[in-house]
């Protein structure tokens, strides 16, 4: 029996043989099990993504939830080509209402703009007046006297509305404890009274005192001025007491005499009617006579 020897063709043996480097391009490509349609489809997609990126850059972001795209309406937009500026701060307050970034309403790019100006502006160093400097007037005790005066006047009407009901009632103890009562504060109002009295009886004392001291500073002046009406005895001192006791009996002076300065006011006035004396020069020394002198 004869035996036949054959060599069996195997895959292995075939890799085996493969070279790499001797391959081609579409050996490489059988091997890997691609093909020229794949091959192609992907420098298409590569293609394709740069111009995704594109388009997702370009598109504008969303709106945030809960917010609508504000529109302006035709009446908005026509009222700001209405809209004339007077002066420069007019037109800085258009310019901002009308720009894209600004959302507020016309009010408000005006508050803004004039806002900034009264800030920038400078502010007046304030001058005190002596109104100012002025404290408030301490209050006035004598009105003081007259509210509590007002207060017990009330309170004693009442209490003898409630001595009538009490007398109604028969009620003889509540009666004359309410009568108490009414008695001493009674008593009270005329120490008020008494007091008030004083009070205002020293303030014209001292009113009085005041307005004495000024027309006496006032006659003093006069005296500087005029030294001829020192001397009570002269003539124009007394055409000058003349005039004052006339001017006393004339309701017209009434005001002049109010002022502490009618001395003053009054010898101006004789003055322009009456002009004063000059005064009297003094005589001159007489030479005396040389004294004989001894042989």
């Amino acid at each position: 029996m004869e035996t036949e020897t054959a060599e069996v063709e195997s895959p292995q043996t075939e890799e085996e043989q493969f070279s790499v480097e001797s391959a081609s391009t579409d050996e490489l490509r059988n091997a890997l099990g691609l093909t020229q349609e794949a091959n192609e489809a992907q420098p298409a997609t590569e293609e394709q993504i740069p111009e995704a990126v594109e388009e997702t850059t370009e598109s504008p972001e969303p709106p945030a939830e809960g917010q609508e795209p504000e529109v302006e309406s035709e009446e908005e937009k026509l009222g700001k080509r209405r809209i004339r500026p007077r002066n420069e701060l007019d037109q800085q307050v258009i310019d901002l209402y009308r720009s894209e970034g600004f959302a507020g309403s016309f009010a408000d790019a005006s508050r803004i703009i004039y806002g900034q100006e009264a800030q920038t502006a400078p502010q007046p160093s304030p001058i005190s007046t002596p109104t100012q400097e002025v404290e408030a007037a301490e209050p006035d005790p004598i009105q003081g006297i007259d509210k509590q005066a007002d207060d017990i006047r009330a309170s004693i009407l009442e209490l003898e509305g409630q001595v009538e009901k009490a007398a109604e009632d028969l009620e003889t103890t509540q009666a004359l404890k309410l009568q108490r009562q009414i008695m001493k504060q009674e008593l009270e109002l005329q120490n008020l009274t008494l007091r008030k009295q004083q009070m205002e009886q020293e303030n014209q004392n001292q009113a009085y005192q005041t307005h004495r001291s000024k027309a006496m500073e006032s006659r003093d002046r006069v005296y500087e001025r005029f030294p001829v009406l020192q001397d009570k005895q002269s003539v124009y001192r007394k055409q000058f007491d003349d005039y004052v006791a006339n001017a006393q009996a004339d309701p017209d002076y009434a005001a002049v005499f109010d002022s502490p300065k009618w001395p003053e006011l009054l010898a101006n006035e004789f003055a322009s009617l009456t002009p004063p004396p000059a005064p009297a020069q003094p005589e001159a020394p007489q030479p005396q006579a040389a004294a004989p002198q001894p042989q």
